[in-house]
């Protein structure tokens, strides 16, 4: 019976160990106003909330570089739909038609503060 004590408290030890909890952080309506300024300070029209999941920097963002932020930080991703202008490239004597905007931002924040880490127009959302 010890024995099958031991066994059981060294699982549950392991565990615990690994983790699976979330730090405590913002909810998401706060991570939503946190993300929904900066939305719209890169819109021409009024934004609208899309949706918003929270997860590790990496999940959002695989291929952004350590500098942008730590792949394992907690992040809040919150997408907006909205109209964001694209860039119409260098100024030159020719004229030159801009891209249509696209239609949906991912701005994504600090899981425990709110904090902006970056925003990225999503392809395809013309």
């Amino acid at each position: 019976m010890i024995r099958f004590i031991v066994c059981l408290a060294a699982a549950a030890a392991i565990v615990c160990s690994c983790g699976g909890s979330v730090p405590a952080g913002l909810d998401q309506g706060q991570a939503v106003t946190a993300a929904k300024a900066t939305a719209q300070t890169m819109s021409s029209t009024p934004v609208s909330f899309v949706s918003a999941t929270s997860g590790s920097f990496s999940n959002f963002e695989p291929t952004a570089e350590p500098a942008v932020s730590d792949p394992n930080r907690m992040v809040w991703a919150v997408v907006f739909q909205g109209t964001f202008q694209g860039s119409c490239g260098p100024s030159s004597s020719s004229p030159t038609t801009c891209p249509a905007p696209n239609t949906t931002i991912r701005v994504v924040v600090d899981y425990a503060s709110g904090a902006f880490i970056m925003a990225a127009t999503l392809a395809g959302t013309a």
